[in-house]
């Protein structure tokens, strides 16, 4: 299969896998994880509810939805669409690849823990929605990115230049 016949195929596979496969099941498996790692490692003890995070903030409740989008489900999906679109890369390091997935799963739930820490020990709901809506993405990005980099540099099949 050539390329432009895989990327086509492969874009609109991931398409229908973004558009139709929004999981409740995701969403309240991200809350449950985020809810106790806050309260074990944080110390901030949420309520939660479904997909619904609950934290005194600010002498308010504030209820937080752990979407679709915040699973992370995305950054994992442009990881692997560019792990299978890149030509040239030999199966099995392609299946190797799939071990990264937790990786950028964690680091999302990271991502979502820093905003909710900000937030309560500030006080600030808008630092923590800035944070998470902003600045978290961005830097997601960017591990997403240096670790697909790693990857390919790892089994060379680019080459990254050490030092500056």
């Amino acid at each position: 299969m050539n390329i432009s016949r895989r990327l086509t195929v492969l874009i609109i596979l991931s398409f229908i896998a973004l558009t139709y496969f929004e999981n409740a099941a995701l969403s309240e498996l991200t809350n449950l994880y985020v809810a106790t790692l806050l309260a074990y490692i944080i110390g901030i003890v949420p309520a939660t509810s479904g997909n619904i995070l609950f934290l005194k903030m600010d002498e308010y409740i504030v209820p937080i939805l752990i979407s679709f989008e915040c699973t992370g489900l995305m950054f994992i999906s442009i990881f692997l669409l560019t792990m299978f679109v890149l030509p040239d890369i030999r199966l099995k390091h392609r299946l190797l690849s799939l071990l990264l997935l937790p990786l950028i799963y964690l680091a999302n739930i990271a991502r979502i823990i820093i905003g909710i820490s900000l937030g309560t020990y500030t006080e600030d709901i808008h630092l923590m929605t800035l944070f998470h809506d902003t600045v978290g993405q961005v830097i997601l990005v960017i591990f997403t990115i240096v670790t697909l980099l790693l990857f390919l540099s790892t089994f060379g099949y680019i080459k990254l230049k050490r030092g500056l």
